[in-house]
C-alpha cells in the first residue's frame, strides 16, 4: 500500500520537525537581508542616514557581520546540543512517546530557528559589502549592518529565554500540563457536543448479516486517520453497508480484515484498493482522530514513575490528576453517532468510536496494576474515581467507574487491614459506592 498523506497529516507531522520553522524563519530573515540591501542601495539617501544607523568603513562592516555569523554558529551547535540532551532526558525519564510533545514544541523551533536566520541573514549582507579598492562601486549597508546587530541581540535574549525553557519543559508538572492541554483540545474537537444537547437519538447499529465479506488491509501501520466522507461515498456507490473493524489509534495489519461489506461488492479488487485509500496508516499514533493517545501518554508518564528504578509516586500523583481532568471533561460530553446513513435513511457506515467506559479501563488498568499496591496512588484514583461518578449521567459510565472503584479497592487489600490506610480507603470506596449507585 503506497504512503497516501491527507493535509492533516502533513501538517502535523511539519509541527513535530525541527527543519520546518526554522527554515521558514531562515528564509524570511535572508529575504529581509536582501531587501534591506535593494531598498538601501537604491532609494535612501545614504548621507542623510542618523548617525546611529551609520556603522563605519567597510572593514569595520565585515569584521561585525563575521563576528555576529561566528558567534550564531557556535549557539546553534551548542543549542543542538542542549535539545539532544533534553531529548534523551525525556525519553528515559517520561517514556519515549512523549518525545512527539518536545518536537511540536514551538517555542524550541523558533528559537533555533532565530539563531540560524540571524546566522543566514549576516552572510546575505556580508557579500554586498564593497569598499573602495573593491572592483565594484562602494557600498556599506549601514541599515544591514545595524540590523544584524539588533538580531544579535534578539538572539541573546533567545538563547537566556531557551534555557529557562528547556529547563522548564523537563519538570513533570510542565509535562504533564502540556500533554493534558493536547488531550483537552482533542476531546473539545471529537467529542463537541454536551450531554442534554438537543440531538437525535441514535439508531441501534444493525447487525452483521451472514454472507459478509471481509475486505483486508493492503497494509500494516497505525491508523492515523480515516476520511469519513471517502468511506460513505464508497458505500454508499456501491450500495453496500460497512461495518468498520477498525478505528484511529488501531494497529492495522497487512492481510487482516479493515471492514466487512454487505452485500459483497461486485468489484472486490477495486472496492478493496479504495478503501484502503481512505485510511492513512503511519508508524505512529497521531492525535487528529485518536481520542485515546494523550491518555497513553499520560499512562505513561505515571507508570515509568511507578518503575522500580524510579519509584516516585509523587510524580504519579500529578499525572492522575491530569489524567482525571481529561476524564472529566469527557463524561460531560455526547458520544458521536457511530452510524452514517443516506438520503434515504438507510445505513451505509457503521464505525467504532472510543467510548467512556473503555477509555477509562485504559488508562485505570496500568496504573492499577503497576501501583503495586500503594495505598497513595490508590487513594488518589478512589478520589478521581469519586469526581467522576458525581458527573457522570449515564448508567454505562457510572457502571464503569463503579466497577474500577471496585477493583482498586480490592488491588490495596493487604492495606485495609491497616488502621489510618484501611478507613480512608473505605471512606473514599463508600463515595464511588454512593455516587454510582443506580437510580
Amino acid at each position: 500500500m503506497q504512503a497516501r498523506f491527507a493535509p492533516s497529516a502533513i501538517w502535523a507531522h511539519l509541527r513535530s520537525t525541527y527543519w520546518f520553522l526554522p527554515s521558514v524563519i531562515t528564509l524570511a530573515c535572508m529575504g529581509l537581508a536582501l531587501g534591506l540591501t535593494v531598498v538601501e542601495r537604491n532609494m535612501w539617501d545614504r548621507d542623510a542616514l542618523p548617525a546611529w544607523l551609520t556603522s563605519g568603513g567597510s572593514d569595520g562592516a565585515r569584521q561585525m557581520l563575521a563576528a555576529v555569523a561566528g558567534s550564531m554558529i557556535t549557539v546553534v551547535s551548542v543549542t543542538f546540543s542542549v535539545t539532544i540532551v533534553a531529548l534523551t532526558v525525556a525519553s528515559q525519564h517520561f517514556g519515549p512517546r512523549l518525545l512527539n510533545s518536545f518536537m511540536r514544541d514551538t517555542s524550541a523551533q523558533a528559537v533555533l530557528g532565530i539563531f540560524i536566520g540571524t546566522f543566514a541573514y549576516c552572510l546575505v549582507v556580508l557579500r554586498t559589502v564593497r569598499g573602495d579598492g573593491d572592483e565594484y562601486e562602494r557600498f556599506i549597508p549601514h541599515v544591514g549592518v545595524t540590523t544584524a546587530l539588533a538580531l544579535s541581540l534578539v538572539s541573546v535574549g533567545a538563547l537566556i529565554y531557551y534555557i529557562h525553557h528547556v529547563a522548564a519543559s523537563l519538570q513533570v508538572s510542565e509535562i504533564a500540563r502540556r500533554v493534558s492541554r493536547d488531550l483537552l483540545r482533542s476531546i473539545d474537537r471529537l467529542y463537541p457536543q454536551q450531554l442534554g444537547d438537543d440531538a437525535e437519538a441514535p439508531e441501534n447499529p444493525p447487525a452483521v448479516p451472514e454472507g459478509a465479506v471481509e475486505i483486508l488491509s493492503t497494509g500494516s501501520g497505525y491508523v492515523q486517520r480515516v476520511e469519513p466522507d471517502q468511506v460513505f461515498e464508497l458505500a454508499r456507490e456501491a450500495a453496500l453497508v460497512l461495518w468498520l473493524s477498525i478505528r484511529p489509534g488501531d494497529f492495522a495489519t497487512e492481510g487482516l480484515p479493515l471492514a466487512l461489506a454487505h452485500p459483497p461488492p461486485a468489484n472486490p479488487e477495486q472496492f478493496t484498493k479504495a478503501l484502503n485509500a481512505a485510511l492513512v496508516l503511519g508508524t505512529d499514533r497521531t492525535s487528529d482522530q485518536d481520542a485515546g493517545l494523550e491518555w497513553q501518554q499520560l499512562t505513561e508518564v505515571t507508570l515509568h514513575a511507578l518503575s522500580t528504578g524510579m519509584n516516585e509516586p509523587f510524580t504519579a500523583l500529578t499525572c492522575i490528576d491530569r489524567v482525571g481532568e481529561g476524564f472529566a471533561r469527557l463524561v460531560t460530553r455526547r458520544v458521536p453517532s457511530a452510524l452514517r446513513a443516506d438520503e434515504r435513511g438507510q445505513v451505509r457506515v457503521i464505525t467504532r468510536r472510543h467510548r467512556f467506559p473503555e477509555l477509562l479501563d485504559e488508562a485505570v488498568d496500568p496504573i492499577r496494576a503497576h501501583a503495586g499496591g500503594s495505598p497513595e496512588v490508590g487513594k488518589h484514583l478512589l478520589v478521581l474515581l469519586g469526581r467522576l461518578a458525581q458527573l457522570a449521567h449515564g448508567d454505562e459510565d457510572r457502571a464503569a467507574i463503579r466497577r474500577q472503584g471496585e477493583l482498586v479497592k480490592d488491588s490495596m487489600e493487604r492495606w485495609l487491614k491497616d488502621g489510618s490506610y484501611g478507613e480512608q480507603i473505605e471512606n473514599l470506596y463508600r463515595v464511588v459506592q454512593h455516587a454510582t449507585r443506580p437510580v
